[in-house]
């Protein structure tokens, strides 16, 4: 590790080093088991999944607009919110946070406000997101420890024109926000602080076909270049997937720069014969009439734009033991999921990969937090003990 002019530390990986690394995995047998299909429990769409310091549960079943709160053994213990517009109440989850106090706080996307309920469960206040005039949409990532909202300002693409035209990174604004609040009131926006301006995913103009037309619209560039970010407790982790870098932010200045020597690989024809296979899989189950069915597939097969190359990362995920978990790309959501581990002081410590259908909501060195689809797609809360591949 060493600091450049402006103190920044910098953590220089090789791809020799990052070869290397340990392998880890899961143990075969859960820790802890919350069935989906268990009498009262009836999971269908699982949007987020937290474990508090005590080993509780919050589950938040997305279909039923429910935030559940399960035992350190898995049992149904409470309800702590349900789906509605009132204080308290949810529409859409799109994240948890845990707090150092082990508050929980509770983004709803469609309410557009962070919902706070005491470790006990009772609704405590509410923060609302911003409206603005210009078309902008705000979207939160976390409620910083001094109060101020951490979020991401996108800037409307305006009107839609159906053409051909080059893959283009619509730039956003990532700020902390001041906020003040009361319990069950609304907040007003205080000072807006921009952290950094980065480029968004890359996207193209389309002309999408439905029933025999064809209509202007914006498609996303598959396996495309993104800037994921991670709301860790002391700062945020930003990828912007254009170099093998990963800055750590505390508050708004850089305090740490992660880079791997690792060259993102080639997409090749086996690669994209896969997607292939997954999109014709997506449409054959769709309820669509055999005739939109057609349409829609072929857009799918010939029109849909694929990457040349992989991107460095898929996501980033701050782990609750203040590790980085940096996920290499996956051909589909279901596909096993691969990261390379990073401790906290951004050394990598290793990779770990884990099976197909499991998509994990908390990480850390030792255990993962995640949700498990079965045959029948029912979605399961595991704990599952890391340990290493054999």
């Amino acid at each position: 590790m060493v600091r450049d002019s402006a103190g920044v530390e910098i953590v220089e990986h090789t791809a020799a080093y990052i070869a290397s690394l340990p392998r880890w995995t899961i143990d075969t047998v859960p820790l802890v088991h919350i069935a989906g299909d268990a009498p009262g429990n009836a999971f269908t769409n699982i949007r987020a999944v937290a474990q508090r310091a005590d080993g509780r549960f919050i589950v938040v079943e997305g279909r039923a607009r429910e935030i559940r709160e399960y035992s350190a053994t898995g049992v149904f213990e409470r309800q702590i919110a349900r789906g509605g517009a009132g204080p308290g109440e949810i529409e859409y989850v799109s994240r948890l946070q845990l707090t150092p106090e082990d508050s929980l706080i509770v983004f709803d996307y469609n309410q557009r406000r962070a919902s706070v309920f005491a470790p006990g469960g009772t609704f405590v206040r509410q923060v609302t997101y911003p409206r603005t005039s210009d078309g902008s949409r705000f979207r939160a990532l976390g409620l910083s420890g001094d109060g101020r909202l951490i979020g991401r300002f996108e800037k409307s693409v305006g009107e839609l024109v159906a053409t051909d035209g080059p893959v283009t990174r619509i730039p956003f604004a990532i700020v902390r926000m001041a906020t003040t609040s009361a319990a069950n009131d609304s907040a007003s926006p205080g000072v807006v602080d921009t952290v950094a301006v980065v480029p968004d995913l890359e996207t193209y103009p389309t002309a999408f076909p439905s029933e025999g037309k064809a209509y202007p619209d914006i498609d996303f560039l598959i396996f495309g270049r993104r800037t994921n970010i991670a709301v860790a407790n002391l700062g945020l982790f930003v990828g912007r997937n254009v170099a093998d870098e990963i800055e750590l932010y505390h508050e708004s200045r850089i305090v740490r720069r992660i880079r791997s020597g690792v060259v993102p690989g080639a997409v090749t024809a086996v690669h994209r014969e896969a997607v292939h296979a997954e999109l014709r899989e997506l449409v054959a189950k769709s309820p669509m009439p055999p005739a939109q069915k057609a349409e829609r597939l072929d857009y799918l097969l010939t029109k849909r734009r694929i990457a040349d190359v992989f991107p460095f990362h898929e996501t980033l995920t701050a782990g609750t033991d203040s590790t980085l978990w940096v996920e290499k790309p996956r051909l589909h959501d279901e596909a096993g999921r691969t990261y390379v581990v990073h401790d906290a002081n951004g050394r990598a410590i290793a990779h770990a990969q884990f099976p197909a259908r499991i998509v994990p909501h908390s990480l850390r060195k030792d255990r993962m937090v995640g949700v498990w689809l079965d045959s029948d797609d029912v979605p399961h809360v595991m704990v599952w003990k890391t340990v290493l591949a054999r």
